[in-house]
């Protein structure tokens, strides 16, 4: 008995020794988050004196304030991540369906080339991008921040949609030949349905990358009016703290506020999103 209850023991210690890593674990990625919540709705005053505590009343005046700064940011943002993400998943998935539906001389050296663009650090190619953005003559326009976005991410999409494809079966096609179905309608009516999963974690992740990123729009849109949500809340949060001595209340609302179109998009797509990772880990 006594050692049925020392080997219970020792069986429980690694689960305690596990258990308390994930709890530090989980206070590291959950505490900037509520830091950020809780310094949102503080005064300058109180940042100043009780920077990590709740304090009263709350300063829902900060939220008016990044309000008024971000919202017409937000129709800006949306229109290029929405824009890049159904352009991502419509040249994606029609490239990968002709990667996986055709057979051509030298398939699989053009696909492997394609693939081994993932290889190129994205440093490497601003430059050049740039000048073609403008020979094009696109600074300034949304579509020259969209296009690059979509040949981009093309190569890693291309590799997952293809894995996917790959796993439908060939007889639902070779069954939708007899019926008289083309490649058009076997695209949208056998692929596309059988693919929803991998489809929304790749619209989820564009959608994510292109609300977020800096540097390449703020190359592109010089205009403040074209401006998108990150280079407006960088330069709300220099002059914010410029004015008010270092405090970051409003320009952290501001983050909140924008955060929510995301939480929405997570909250619409998370059971496809967990389905297209967890399927991808079985058909990789």
């Amino acid at each position: 008995m006594r050692a049925k209850g020392e080997l219970k023991k020792i069986s429980v210690i690694p689960q305690i020794i596990l258990l308390c890593v994930l709890a530090v674990l989980l206070l590291m990625v959950f505490f900037p988050l509520i830091m950020t919540l809780i310094k949102s709705v503080k005064t300058p005053t109180q940042d100043t004196y009780k920077p990590f505590e709740l304090t009263f009343p709350f300063c829902w005046e900060n939220y008016s304030i990044a309000w008024l700064y971000v919202s017409p940011l937000i129709s800006n943002s949306l229109f290029i991540a929405i824009m890049d993400t159904i352009g991502s998943l419509i040249l994606a998935s029609v490239t990968a369906y002709g990667f996986t539906r055709f057979k051509f001389p030298g398939r699989e050296i053009i696909f492997m080339a394609i693939i081994s663009l993932m290889m190129i650090p994205g440093s490497l190619t601003m430059i050049p991008k740039y000048i073609m953005i403008r020979d094009f003559g696109l600074i300034n326009k949304y579509f020259g921040v969209i296009l690059p976005g979509m040949i981009a991410g093309l190569p890693f999409r291309l590799l997952l949609l293809r894995t996917f494809f790959n796993g439908v079966p060939n007889d639902l096609f070779e069954a939708a030949e007899i019926d008289g179905a083309n490649h058009l309608h076997q695209f949208f009516h056998i692929m596309i349905p059988m693919c929803i999963p991998i489809l929304a974690t790749i619209c989820m992740n564009n959608f994510l990358q292109s609300w977020n990123e800096l540097l390449w729009p703020r190359l592109i849109l010089l205009d403040e009016n074209l401006q998108t949500i990150p280079i407006g809340l960088a330069s709300f949060t220099q002059n914010y703290q410029t004015i008010t001595g270092g405090t970051m209340g409003a320009p952290l609302a501001g983050y909140i506020i924008v955060s929510i179109p995301l939480v929405i998009l997570f909250a619409f797509t998370s059971k496809q999103f967990v389905r297209g990772l967890t399927s991808g880990a079985f058909k990789m």
